[in-house]
C-alpha cells in the first residue's frame, strides 16, 4: 500500500508524475489518501493519469480516502468510469486510539 500526504495540487503534482513507474509495477496497488490535506483538479488529474498508466501495464490499481471534495468534482466530470467506485464512498473513520484528526478539507 501507498500513502499520499500532504498537499496534491499543480505545484507538487509534476514531482509525483514519475512514480506511475514504480507505482504500477505490481500486480495490484492500493493508494491511500488519507494523510492529503488539501487537492485540487491536478491531484485529481494525476490520480486518472496513473489509473490509465496501470490499465496499460494491466495492474489493478485502487484508491482510498479521496478527499469528499474532489470525489464530488469527479463525479461532476463522469469519472466514475474511469476511477475505481470505491473512490466515491465516504471516507474510511480512523480509530478512536490513533489521537488523529481528520484531514482539513479541500480548499
Amino acid at each position: 500500500m501507498w500513502r499520499l500526504a500532504g498537499v496534491l495540487d499543480m505545484t507538487s503534482v509534476p514531482t509525483l508524475l514519475d512514480l506511475a513507474d514504480t507505482l504500477v509495477d505490481a500486480p495490484e496497488v492500493l493508494v491511500d489518501l488519507c494523510d492529503v490535506t488539501r487537492m485540487d483538479s491536478a491531484g485529481l488529474a494525476l490520480l486518472v493519469d496513473w489509473q490509465g498508466q496501470a490499465r496499460r501495464r494491466r495492474t489493478k490499481l485502487r484508491f482510498r480516502n479521496l478527499p469528499a471534495g474532489i470525489a464530488a468534482i469527479a463525479e461532476v466530470y463522469g469519472l466514475g468510469a474511469v476511477l475505481p467506485a470505491e473512490v466515491f464512498r465516504t471516507r474510511e473513520p480512523l480509530p478512536a486510539s490513533a489521537g488523529l484528526a481528520p484531514p482539513d478539507p479541500p480548499v
